[in-house]
């Protein structure tokens, strides 16, 4: 037995010799393997990773006012918020050349999540698109900005964008866009795009992601015409663009027709009619002071928009941009029409804005910007003065009809890495009505007023990479 168990051992070592030889042979050739993809691809495809980590803290000591007899939280207690949700991580891929074009990727993501739908902290899509280049021409195809009203001039100056909402600061969705320059400093673009949102939880592929805006069966159009050069100067990246810009799409509102109870009709169907969504804008950007030799030290610029827009859809804010409704009949306007009555009117009001800004560099690495915005949407009293079917409160109570802003700030750069910023911002608004119980339409002097007035301090920081 002995000999046997010796004689079994001895048999076992070249075995254990071999297995080790084989997960050797194994374990290199896998990661041979991964060399040579990552070889390849770092060859083949030039991938870049960028980005910024970016810490923000904002206390406000103030909000809505309240009215009458009733204090308004908000507006008697200040907040204090920090945040690095703003942080943004984003991939640059170039690839092969196609069709005599030069090809490249960006996706790019942040931790805000409000667009996605995600909650904060969760990182989600801001952009993912693919672009060819010829010499004059440009195919994008993917998820990126649209070019109505959108002029980042303010982009990382201003501590807190998410306040700028209410002045197309810019919405990305999925598009087809061509541009073509031509005469050398003129450029057009045309682009089909999505009608509506397609991010969030209830944004799944077809089954879900339907509303009255995909139901028209059409995308939106936009179309651009910009003047851009460089022989006046530049601040920075930015040089002289001057563009007019517009989009069109439709909106189909479908009304349930009924005959008997509503709980428990006797006849069911559906009506429809079309309402149109348009928009148009003309932003700028003026280096009223350029730049010397490489230096920002005294230059001075200015930038801004002017747009309007009936029934925007995605385009603009849905907390600040009125959707199209139906003309109250002494009920709800969402409350279903009796068959025998023709479908309603559908309004959609119009939005009137502007936003302007001013930046001074009082160095090549400290300069102050300031910041005014204007917003109004045009409502009718059907719109502001519908109540509830019980009659019991405003509908469109916390609509807002007018926004004001005013912000400046100081932003120092330590180096080409590394900013921090402070500003001052003061907001005024003023709502569709008072947010109340009524009487029969007659407003109880309690609850929230119209008005409200707001005064934000902030600090923030950015770590380019």
């Amino acid at each position: 037995m002995r000999n046997l168990r010796t004689c079994s051992a001895t048999k076992r070592e070249p075995l254990s010799q071999i297995h080790r030889v084989l997960f050797f042979l194994f374990i290199m050739s896998a990661l041979s393997a991964s060399a040579s993809f990552a070889g390849t691809a770092g060859s083949r495809w030039d991938l870049t990773v960028g980005g910024y980590v970016k810490y923000e803290l904002d206390y406000r000591n103030s909000g809505r006012h309240g009215f009458g007899n009733v204090e308004s939280l908000a507006d008697k207690y200040g907040t204090l918020y920090t945040s690095s949700t703003g942080t943004r991580l984003n991939f640059l891929s170039r690839g092969p050349d196609a069709w005599d074009a030069r090809t490249y990727a960006f996706v790019e993501g942040d931790f805000v999540g409000t667009f996605a739908g995600s909650g904060r902290g969760t990182f989600a899509l801001r952009h993912a698109f693919m672009s060819l280049d010829w010499a004059n021409t440009r195919l994008v195809v993917g998820h990126t900005f649209q070019k109505w009203g959108f002029l980042p001039s303010y982009a990382n100056m201003i501590v807190s964008g998410q306040d700028l909402s209410p002045f197309i600061k810019g919405f990305r969705q999925p598009m087809v866009r061509i541009e073509r320059k031509f005469r050398r400093d003129w450029n057009l673009s045309f682009a089909v795009m999505s009608p509506t949102n397609t991010l969030g939880s209830n944004r799944r592929f077809i089954s879900e992601g339907v509303d009255s805006f995909t139901l028209s069966g059409m995308p939106f159009y936009e179309l651009s015409l910009g003047w851009s050069t460089d022989s006046l100067g530049k601040v920075g990246a930015w040089k002289t663009i001057l563009s007019l810009e517009g989009f069109y799409g439709r909106e189909k509102q479908v009304v349930t027709l009924f005959t008997g109870p509503s709980a428990s009709p006797t006849s069911l169907s559906y009506g429809d009619k079309d309402v149109n969504s348009w928009g148009l804008s003309f932003k700028g950007f003026i280096p009223v002071i350029p730049e010397s030799q490489g230096s920002k030290a005294g230059a001075l610029s200015l930038s801004g928009v002017l747009f309007t827009a009936q029934n925007p859809s995605w385009l603009q804010s849905r907390t600040y941009a009125v959707s199209s409704y139906s003309r109250p009949r002494g009920t709800s306007p969402a409350a279903p029409q009796p068959a025998t009555d023709p479908l309603p009117d559908f309004v959609a009001p119009r939005m009137y804005g502007l936003w302007g800004q001013i930046t001074y560099f009082l160095t090549d690495s400290l300069f102050v910007n300031g910041w005014y915005g204007y917003l109004r949407n045009d409502l009718g009293k059907d719109f502001t003065g519908a109540l509830s079917p019980s009659g019991a409160r405003f509908i469109h109570a916390n609509t807002p009809q007018n926004v004001t802003q005013y912000i400046v700030s100081l932003c120092y750069d330590l180096n080409q890495a590394v900013r921090f910023g402070a500003e001052y911002a003061y907001f005024v608004s003023r709502y569709a009505n008072y947010g109340t119980v009524t009487s029969g339409g007659t407003v109880i002097p309690n609850g929230l007023s119209k008005d409200a007035t707001q005064q934000a301090f902030r600090v923030g920081g950015w770590y380019f990479f």
